[in-house]
């Protein structure tokens, strides 16, 4: 909660979601991509593997920077900024711990820029702390509800008696239910036969999503990285 980072590719799936829930993509599409985006002079969008063209699923299994930039850049700043907001990003997740920040995100009207789109779309140039993204992924297991985290259920006196704790912020409606099944099974593939296949467990549904994103040391990107992983684990009777 102290911590913020840049959160990098764990963000794509948001970007798809906030996408899907504008009516701007569809997943079967096939979308140009290439190994290499020359957006200007100075800004040149690379991915770690070619491919020709990806589907919007394929685009999130693959992790590819180029193809969720062409998607944000479907979409307004506005738009990509008020779906960012309604996942919890640049807010406090409301978890039951002191000192929490609340992280940043780019304006709506620099959201309009090529550069600053495709940057947020795959997690540079904005800050989280690592509960708003728990936060966030929530919603991919929830019909679209990003759950406030806690720590403390209720507190108890000696007679046994209970005390709610109030939660001062609520939970977020981040997405449509459509839009948040339709992503969940795209994590189930990021695991099963993507990035994510170190997360796999017999007997569990595990769906989720890979991201390593470059530190930066006064003021410069380094070759040293934040890597992490969000997403969810069921098992068969649906907990």
């Amino acid at each position: 909660t102290e911590y913020l980072y840049e959160p990098g590719s764990v963000i794509k799936p948001l970007t798809l979601s906030i996408a899907l829930d504008n009516n701007i993509v569809d997943l079967s599409e096939k979308i140009k991509i290439g190994g290499t985006h020359r957006v200007n002079d100075k800004y040149t969008i690379t991915d770690d593997s070619y491919f020709k063209t990806l589907t919007p699923r394929g685009i999130i299994i693959h992790s590819s920077n180029i193809g969720i930039s062409k998607i944000a850049w479907r979409l307004s700043g506005k738009e990509l900024y008020d779906g960012f907001r309604a996942f919890g990003l640049a807010q406090k997740s409301g978890i039951d711990l002191s000192k929490e920040l609340d992280g940043k995100i780019k304006a709506p009207y620099l959201l309009d820029y090529p550069t600053y789109s495709a940057n947020s779309a795959y997690g540079y140039g904005m800050y989280v702390n690592f509960m708003q993204l728990v936060k966030a992924y929530s919603a991919f297991n929830n019909d679209g509800i990003a759950v406030t985290p806690k720590i403390v259920d209720y507190l108890s006196d000696n007679h046994y008696k209970r005390y709610e704790v109030n939660h001062e912020v609520p939970s977020l409606k981040a997405c449509s239910a459509n839009t948040a099944h339709a992503v969940h099974n795209i994590l189930v593939s990021v695991v099963e036969k993507g990035t994510g296949t170190a997360a796999q467990y017999d007997g569990l549904e595990v769906g989720g999503k890979t991201g390593t994103a470059h530190t930066t040391y006064k003021g410069k990107y380094v070759d040293k990285y934040h890597s992490s992983f969000y997403g969810f684990v069921n098992d068969k009777f649906g907990h």
